[in-house]
């Protein structure tokens, strides 16, 4: 019977052809590196038990992981064993036997209104980098979506007649509505992406060496951030702020998840428009008070 170690290879492969994020791929890796390594690469799934699963998480504990950690290395154990199930290398999703240590989730702060104006007007070191960027910004701020379907986003993913991108992330396929000023803002950075070296490539968003990678997302996200007073910022935060602009609005959670690319609503529900909730709810009361409708105010 296959083992661990072998078997991991074969996942972390698969979720890679999936189209998974490279982050997400390394947490994977991560995380069943640490089990493997606790339970003997050699081990087999029939030899791993609910006292295999608790042990390796005490043993994480004792190592130092934060309940955040220990919630994510079960998350990505529990993950591993539904795809064995499915590939019949295993009978039952044995992690699952095993509470889930509990995260205590933190509000993300959101990029304010005031925060992306001043982004949009950081100059980079080049025309052609500036109007990239802008045109990066726009598209996090108006889809919401991923870093990885943000670099994997190519050219023939615009749907200039219907303002919609098809984006490819964990969820599988999907499409996506952009607003006219993003529109604006692809087309200012497409008429500069024609006088580069790299026009060629498919992918949409490019650099000196091609194709954008995640790192470089980020990278660039936290030197803007330097400039305008906001230090760390990271793509998520924008996907977090989306929520909160849609929910705000008065789309419906329905409306956030299919869009966002979530398989449930309750992940949403969960984790993002945490920050600004009460806010956003005493503003829907205000709008939609009870009392004053019946007195016809």
């Amino acid at each position: 019977m296959p083992t661990l170690s072998s078997l991991v290879s074969e996942f972390l492969e698969a979720r890679t052809v999936d189209g998974l994020s490279t982050h997400t791929i390394k947490h994977y890796r991560i995380s069943l590196r640490h089990f493997t390594t606790y339970a003997g690469g050699d081990t087999t799934p029939e030899d791993v038990t609910r006292k295999t699963v608790r042990g390796f998480l005490a043993h994480r504990r004792e190592a130092g992981d934060a309940a955040s950690s220990l919630a994510s290395r079960h998350a990505a154990l529990s993950t591993f064993w539904t795809w064995l199930v499915e590939e019949e290398e295993a009978t039952v999703n044995v992690v699952k036997k095993v509470a889930r240590p509990k995260d205590k989730i933190k509000p993300v702060p959101l990029v304010t209104e005031e925060t992306m104006h001043a982004l949009l007007k950081v100059e980079a070191r080049s025309t052609f980098l500036t109007f990239r960027n802008r045109a990066l910004l726009y598209v996090l701020w108006d889809t919401g979506v991923r870093v990885g379907e943000l670099v994997s986003l190519n050219l023939e993913d615009i749907n200039w007649d219907s303002q919609i991108l098809t984006v490819r992330g964990k969820t599988g396929e999907r499409v996506v509505p952009f607003g006219k000023a993003t529109g604006v803002a692809l087309r200012r950075f497409l008429r500069r992406r024609e006088q580069h070296p790299g026009h060629e490539d498919t992918r949409l968003f490019i650099g000196a060496r091609g194709a954008l990678g995640e790192a470089a997302v980020f990278r660039m996200l936290r030197s803007y951030g330097k400039v305008v007073g906001v230090p760390g910022l990271h793509p998520h935060a924008f996907r977090h702020t989306w929520v909160h602009n849609l929910l705000e609005a008065g789309a419906t959670i329905l409306d956030v998840q299919m869009l966002g690319g979530w398989s449930s609503p309750e992940q949403v529900l969960k984790r993002y428009g945490l920050f600004g909730k009460q806010a956003r709810a005493i503003r829907a009361h205000r709008r939609l008070s009870p009392g004053d409708r019946l007195s016809g105010m």
